[in-house]
């Protein structure tokens, strides 16, 4: 109540740090239908750091619960995508992965977030080919660590090559 009042005055970073507290309580008694509703007004207003979003990917291994994490970090990569945060939403959608690795949903959203970040790559449909990261069957690991290899390379951009001196 106290979070939805601070929203309703207009102060998020209050009502942002009582939504965040009341959701790591909702997770400790188990209560996921409240936790998950109190998880995307976190996600509307934007969470306030790194901290606390591992300390919910934590708790949530602590449960043994990495398939719900995946779903909160997938759904938290999406809205950072929506807001054109790429790197940020990339970061996200491989730790959702890491509990949802067989999720073809989140991987597609992964896969339309690099093509969003590198969109004025020259070789990014090249390189997603090469990679196999629309396949299903790959491994997704595997597939996107080829891909972030491969990217790293462009038209413009430089390398140093110790041995060569280039």
């Amino acid at each position: 109540r106290l979070a939805e009042h601070f929203e309703k005055e207009g102060d998020k970073a209050k009502a942002l740090s009582y939504y965040e507290s009341t959701f790591r309580r909702l997770l400790l008694a188990k209560d996921a239908r409240a936790a998950d509703e109190v998880w995307l007004k976190i996600i509307d207003i934007g969470p306030s750091g790194w901290a606390f979003v591992q300390a919910v990917e934590e708790d949530l291994a602590k449960s043994r619960d990495r398939e719900k994490a995946g779903t909160y970090l997938s759904l938290l990569a999406s809205a950072l995508a929506g807001r054109k945060d790429f790197d940020r939403a990339l970061f996200y959608f491989k730790k959702a992965l890491e509990g949802l690795p067989k999720n073809d949903s989140i991987r597609a959203d992964l896969v339309a977030a690099y093509k969003a970040r590198y969109a004025s790559h020259t070789h990014l449909d090249r390189f997603i080919k090469i990679s196999k990261i629309e396949n299903k069957s790959e491994p997704i690991f595997e597939a996107i660590k080829t891909l972030e290899r491969h990217i790293t390379f462009d038209v413009g951009r430089y390398v140093y090559h110790r041995s060569w001196g280039v």
